[in-house]
């Protein structure tokens, strides 16, 4: 005999109608077995991902401590000790790395986008304020502002990826540089504006596409 489990749905189109499906138990336990498999190993994964982190963070403070003690070492030989030290916590930071796995980049992230655009805020702060005369603090206070703001907000939390924040600042404080020496009456024209917009929308469609692929 074959053990089969039934399981049953109501057809909308007659009343009292009935789908049966039939299926072998066997099959259904060797699916939950995979599914239960696979959550183990997404669960071991993340733990592992975890705990690389949680290494790698104390290792960093470990580098730099040994390296202020190496300024302050008399003798070549004590340095050696800590240059062991410095040399160790970067094997091991290789090989949390390693267990993290590459964090392939395949499109802009809106959070990108976003730092960006804080960026060209900044510059064209600046680019206002560059003929005053009132000092250096308040012609560059835009610019302190909004590195300010990236510190604050683009370089916290575990997953965050503080490289392309960092690239898409640059990026907008350069764009906002370029537009600075640019006349205004240049930047105001309706081609110049339209041909912005599209070059906006594009960039958008193709980081989705590439993202999508």
């Amino acid at each position: 005999p074959q053990q089969l489990s039934c399981s049953a749905v109501a057809l909308g189109g007659e009343p009292g109608a009935l789908l049966l499906e039939f299926r072998e138990v066997e099959q259904r336990r060797r699916a939950d077995r995979e599914r239960r498999l696979l959550d183990s190993a997404k669960a071991t994964r993340e733990l592992v991902r975890n705990l690389a982190h949680e290494i790698r963070n104390p290792l960093g403070g470990l580098r730099g401590a040994a390296q202020l003690l190496e300024r302050e070492l008399p003798t070549p030989e004590l340095r050696e000790f800590t240059r062991i030290i410095i040399s160790e916590a970067d094997r091991l930071t290789a090989l949390t790395e390693g267990l993290l796995g590459p964090v392939p980049h395949r499109s802009v992230g809106a959070s990108t986008a976003v730092f960006a655009a804080l960026g060209l805020l900044g510059s064209l702060g600046w680019a206002g304020r560059r003929h005053s005369v009132q000092g250096w603090i308040y012609r560059f206070g835009p610019i302190v502002a909004a590195v300010a703001l990236l510190a604050y907000t683009g370089a916290g939390g575990e997953r965050t990826d503080v490289g392309a924040h960092i690239w898409g600042f640059a990026a907008g404080l350069g764009a906002g540089w370029l537009a600075a020496f640019i006349p205004r009456a240049v930047l105001q024209r309706a081609v110049v504006q339209a041909f912005a917009g599209l070059a906006a929308v594009g960039a958008l469609v193709a980081a989705w596409l590439l993202a999508l692929a």
